[in-house]
């Protein structure tokens, strides 16, 4: 009989193999850990379809227009060009109308997707804003952003801490019209707001305090309602105003807000896509939520990025 051969198995190649595979998921799985832990720079484009009248509720990621009355109006638009984002901005004006002889012009719009966030656990804050020529309002109002607050952290107090470019360094001289301005509301903790209300170390409307003022002397306080922009009640004379890429930080992650009348094309195609009407991006993952939004279609791509 002739001899028996034995076939040898390559099990050093396998092992190798193996050992390399599992080396690739343990990078992976690492990567993936690293990247949820880090800080994300997200932009969500604000369509008419987030915006409705009347006041929002904690954890809503849409846009309510609040306390806007009788003169006052916000409305998404295209331009002023260049603008600061995309091809839209956020509109607001007021006229110096006075209903009922006590609630006078006042535009605002508010997200609540913040309520309960701690006041020192924000990082960033900033805006872009475009005050037109043909305003007749007084030159040193520009549109200015709000934030809602419990100052106590008690779930009773209440006050809206204000942020307006002319009380930041350079003042009235630093106000332009016809151009788009980015102001920045955070600064370090150094930009100046104030008060509507007196609170711990600031006094009501005439106190202009840095940031970090506000937490030392109310270290407690969180955002108890809307994050967004005022505009009005007081302002004589006719105000015509823009507002775009609105962001905000929280523990180093930071949104940023683009206000279109039209979106974008690939935001459309999302929009299509996907059940929910929320149109984001975040830098460290757009690409494969891009590919996983067509995997409802039995895309082949899209199942992978499941």
């Amino acid at each position: 009989m002739g001899a028996t051969m034995r076939r040898t198995r390559p099990s050093a190649h396998r092992s190798i193999r193996i050992v390399l595979a599992f080396g690739l998921l343990l990078a992976l799985a690492l990567s993936a850990t690293t990247a949820s832990a880090a800080p994300t720079t997200t932009t969500v484009v604000v369509t008419g379809s987030d915006i409705s009248s009347g006041d929002g509720s904690a954890g809503d990621t849409g846009w309510f227009t609040g306390d806007t009355r009788a003169g006052g109006d916000v409305s998404l638009v295209t331009g002023p060009s260049p603008t600061p984002l995309g091809t839209g901005s956020l509109h607001i004006t007021t006229t110096d109308q006075v209903d009922g002889g006590n609630n006078q012009a006042k535009a605002q719009l508010f997200n609540y997707s913040y309520v309960g966030t701690p006041l020192a656990d924000i990082t960033a804050m900033s805006y872009s804003e475009y005050r037109s020529s043909d305003s007749t309002s007084n030159q040193g109002l520009h549109v200015g952003l709000n934030i809602e607050v419990d100052f106590a952290g008690d779930g009773v107090s209440y006050t809206s801490l204000v942020f307006e470019p002319i009380y930041q360094s350079g003042g009235i001289g630093a106000l332009e019209s016809d151009v788009w301005q980015t102001w920045d509301a955070y600064n370090g903790g150094n930009a100046k707001w104030w008060s509507s209300k007196p609170i711990p170390g600031v006094c009501a409307f005439d106190c202009f305090v840095t940031w970090n003022d506000i937490l030392a002397n109310n270290p407690n306080a969180t955002i108890k309602g809307g994050f967004g922009f005022n505009n009005g009640s007081g302002w004589a004379g006719v105000s015509d105003e823009n507002a775009d890429a609105l962001t905000i930080g929280v523990n180093g992650s930071t949104t940023t807000y683009d206000f279109e009348k039209t979106p974008p094309l690939l935001c459309r195609v999302f929009i299509w896509t996907h059940q929910n009407q929320e149109c984001s991006f975040t830098s460290s993952n757009w690409i494969t939520n891009f590919f996983r939004n067509f995997s409802g279609f039995g895309w082949p791509f899209g199942a992978g990025f499941r």
